[in-house]
């Protein structure tokens, strides 16, 4: 029985792996095209352009993993019963899942995989190609100024820019904060940020003293360094689907009291978390169970049947998200309900297979 279970195994290690390039790379290279347009006419760096790839990677992964699953298990259970060997086991008493289980066993080892790579690797991969993708479009000026809006730039220095501009501000008023004191305020016409720096022109400084007096004084420049309030920006823009199961339960309990559809996404994200990941497993018998039944003879019917299985199932899984997320489903069924159905075929294929 070893034998049987080790040659299985290792007819569905090399699928697996041309499942999961091949996905993995299809997934990846749409991305990059969605983006070639502004990447050509920002003449963005090739070396920027494949640290955006490698960032897309981990979730391109988590996606093509039970595709590859069902790939590797309906091509090797093809080759089963193509060689007859499938028919010599059976002779020999052993039942159809006994005979399947190391297929079982690489659906759950896969279903642990994606689980930890979408858990652990996902969020911050996705959070670094968000930012990287947004500075590619927007350049500094995606951190820097909005219109008549305030910004932190450091502990001490509010800012508030009449109009934000493509490298800085058109006319700029700021507040720095003296430990037990009075502010000074800055007004400049002109600010521009390059280097992490925000650099104000020929500025104009009012302060008061303690006692007081008032004071005027003017600066060809001052610099403020906003590279901390920079990176303290990146790291806040996470979406719900950035998020992993920890992180998604901890934003769930903050938002209680919030909007309920607003909920929803959450709610349907988690369980996505856990559903998306079960697929491998449930590739894994549907795929066996699809091949054994249709594929009688060596024939290809029942693994190209399995695949246009895992194309509804996507699609399906896109059109339960919208449901999902309206609140036109309970978040457990508009995740689960495409696990609980494809998994019950191929347990009832299982079954019925003589």
């Amino acid at each position: 029985m070893r034998t049987l279970d080790k040659y299985l195994i290792r007819e569905m290690i090399g699928p697996l792996l041309v499942g999961l390039g091949g996905f993995v790379l299809l997934l990846v290279g749409h991305m990059l095209w969605t983006m070639v347009e502004g990447i050509v006419e920002k003449q963005v760096p090739v070396t920027t352009v494949v640290r955006l790839a490698l960032f897309h990677v981990p979730w391109a992964v988590t996606w093509a993993l039970p595709v590859a699953t069902l790939f590797a298990c309906a091509l090797a259970v093809n080759r089963l019963v193509g060689d007859g060997e499938l028919s010599a086991l059976r002779t020999g008493g052993l039942s159809l899942p006994r005979i399947l289980a190391p297929t079982f066993a690489f659906g759950l080892g896969a279903s642990i995989v994606c689980f930890t790579v979408d858990e652990f690797v996902v969020p911050w991969a996705n959070t670094a190609s968000a930012n990287l993708a947004r500075n590619i479009e927007l350049g500094e000026r995606a951190f820097a100024l909005a219109t008549q809006r305030f910004l932190k730039a450091t502990p001490n220095d509010l800012i508030y820019a009449l109009e934000a501009t493509e490298n800085g501000a058109e006319g700029l008023l700021a507040f720095h904060i003296v430990p037990d004191g009075l502010p000074w305020v800055t007004l400049a016409d002109r600010a521009t940020l390059r280097d992490g720096v925000l650099q104000i022109h020929e500025p104009t400084i009012y302060s008061v003293t303690p006692n007081g007096q008032f004071l005027l004084a003017t600066a060809e420049r001052i610099d403020i360094d906003v590279r901390e309030a920079i990176a303290e920006y990146w790291s806040s823009r996470v979406g719900v689907q950035d998020m992993g199961l920890r992180e998604l339960t901890r934003e769930l309990r903050r938002l209680r009291e919030q909007d309920a559809r607003l909920l929803a996404r959450y709610r349907v994200q988690m369980h996505w978390a856990l559903a998306l990941p079960l697929a491998c497993l449930v590739f894994a018998v549907l795929g066996g169970a699809m091949t054994v039944r249709f594929g009688r003879g060596g024939s290809l019917t029942g693994a190209l049947l399995a695949l246009g299985v895992m194309c509804a199932y996507y699609l399906l899984k896109l059109w339960s998200d919208m449901l999902g997320n309206s609140g036109a489903l309970p978040p457990a069924v508009a995740a689960w309900w495409q696990d609980v159905v494809f998994g019950g075929v191929g347990v009832w294929l299982l079954l019925r297979t003589r």
